[in-house]
């Protein structure tokens, strides 16, 4: 927020050394792999999720029936407003 307005400084500004400011950017630095995201980055190990189990028939069927209702609710109750 300070970039937008220009704010006049009470005192000269004094060059007090170098300072490492590569979290104060706006603009991305270049960093490895390891640099951004740690250690666990490169050597990490990829476990696959298993396959979701499919839902029986009258699982299936219970969710329709449910969805038709509520879908069918909703339009009544908009009715009435």
């Amino acid at each position: 927020m300070n970039a937008l307005f220009h704010t006049p400084l009470s005192a000269p500004a004094l060059f007090v050394g170098k300072v490492d400011a590569t979290h104060e950017r706006t603009t991305p630095c270049p960093r490895t792999l390891e640099q951004a995201f740690g250690p666990a980055a490169v050597g990490g190990v990829i476990v696959p999720l298993p396959e979701p189990a499919h839902l029986h028939r009258a699982a299936d069927t219970a969710l329709y029936i449910v969805g038709v209702i509520g879908i069918g609710a909703a339009l009544v109750f908009n009715n009435f407003q």
